[in-house]
């Protein structure tokens, strides 16, 4: 049996709001959480992140560079 993956949190970079943005199948950040964050918050700081999808549909590895990985208590 699998153990279970310590699970971290991400704090936003420009606020301090800290998300537990997990999926919990993959392990992975969910990154649609995270952009709605930052789109309904932060809409000025979008762009950049936006420019960095012109080869993937998946905004998850660009988004999460607007968040700080803290381990969750």
């Amino acid at each position: 049996m699998p153990k279970p993956r310590k699970r971290q949190d991400f704090r936003c970079r420009f606020c301090g709001v800290t998300f537990a943005a997990w999926l919990a199948v993959p392990g992975e950040p969910d990154g649609a959480v995270l952009l709605h964050h930052v789109a309904q918050s932060h809409r000025a700081a979008l762009g950049p992140f936006l420019d960095q999808m012109h080869t993937t549909d998946d905004i998850t590895p660009a988004i999460v560079q607007a968040f700080e990985q803290e381990e969750a208590p």
